[in-house]
């Protein structure tokens, strides 16, 4: 089998380390015909280089390896060049479908609106999944969101996510001092950054303290009333301080000074940030839409229903009452995201496209 991989760059955050994970996977399993992804332009993505995948589309492979969002001209001309070739499609978020709808409920509950899932982008999207093979997808709730949308035969689970391991060195549990709840992400709709505001406002517990490390949405008029309304709602919440950007060099020890770090999102594919904080060894609070496949309910971390402030309450409250068992979930934590390293999800995502492919083949 030979492969040939588009993708909008290798890098060190986010999807650029699973897009890392599966072409060096690729590479490495002596499977790589070409790497078509564009090399990152001093950190970025360098779009030019996206738009001139399609250019470099020849007949040869047995698979492509594509990225949603960027590849339908890409996909469209292996169907005319090389239509035996298998597409296998990238996908870390949940179905395009999936994720307007869900940001858009918010929009309605919170009255602000702006362009969150343009409906080209939508479109878009949606053709990609009718031309691929198969979508290959980071968590159990990204699936479960393409069988909703009548793509269950397509979807093909190769997480959980991935991460640099050793980037993030274990730090035994210290305790005793403020007890410190860590929110790391977008402060917009889609991490649900508002329930865990509104459970802080209601617990007022003493000596504590919720520390918010991110950045708002994309800059622009759309975005502006939702990112001033958030604002407003962080300085509205006691005993919470807001860091904006941390670089990444130093988040190994903002998740380190704090006692568990929450993310209760309303849409994500899932998430590198809960694999770091549990490699440092500090228990998570995670919506069942996080797509933290990695968090055991009640063994190293919780999971709460999204848009639940009250979950989100007693699972805070909970770990600040009960720190024995606290210690012992931040052990649990550093120990479950073992044999979740770069170079074992390149080896993972390599076998499940091997098997699918060849039952395609075979069919």
């Amino acid at each position: 089998m030979k492969v040939d991989t588009f993708t909008y760059g290798l890098g060190e955050n986010s999807v650029l380390v699973v897009n890392r994970a599966i072409v060096h996977g690729i590479r490495d399993a002596g499977i790589l015909r070409y790497n078509h992804s564009p090399d990152l332009d001093k950190g970025s993505v360098d779009w030019t280089g996206v738009s001139k995948m399609k250019d470099k589309v020849t007949a040869g492979a047995d698979v492509a390896m594509c990225q949603a969002g960027v590849s339908l001209e890409v996909m469209n001309r292996l169907k005319e060049a090389a239509p035996s070739t298998r597409i296998f499609l990238q996908r870390d978020s949940s179905h395009a479908q999936e994720w307007h709808d869900q940001v858009h409920q918010e929009m309605e509950r919170f009255g602000i609106h702006w362009t969150a899932y343009g409906d080209g982008l939508l479109q878009r999207e949606t053709e990609e999944y009718r031309l691929a093979d198969r979508i290959t997808v980071l968590s159990r709730w990204v699936q479960s969101t393409f069988e909703k949308h009548g793509l269950g035969d397509k979807a093909l689970y190769v997480g959980p996510q991935t991460f640099d391991l050793a980037k993030w060195p274990h730090r035994p549990p210290v305790g005793g001092g403020v007890f410190k709840v860590l929110f790391a992400g977008q402060t917009g709709f889609r991490k649900g950054l508002w329930y865990l505001l509104e459970a802080w406002r209601r617990l007022r517990l003493a000596d504590a303290q919720l520390v918010i490390a991110g950045v708002s949405e994309p800059a622009g008029d759309s975005a502006n009333e939702l990112n001033s309304w958030i604002n407003q709602q962080v300085k509205d919440t006691p005993a919470c301080t807001a860091l904006g950007f941390v670089p990444l060099a130093k988040m190994a020890n903002l998740y380190a000074e704090c006692d568990v770090l929450c993310l209760p999102s309303v849409e994500e594919g899932s998430s590198m940030t809960v694999l770091e904080a549990m490699a440092v060894g500090r228990p998570v609070i995670a919506s069942t839409h996080a797509g933290a496949d990695i968090l055991r309910h009640g063994e190293n971390g919780f999971l709460v229903e999204p848009r639940s402030w009250e979950q989100i309450a007693d699972s805070i409250d909970w770990y600040h009452g009960n720190r024995v068992v606290w210690r012992e979930h931040c052990e649990e934590a550093a120990r479950s995201v073992r044999g979740l390293d770069v170079p074992d999800f390149g080896r993972r995502y390599v076998e499940r496209m091997t098997e699918a492919y060849k039952q395609m083949e075979g069919d």
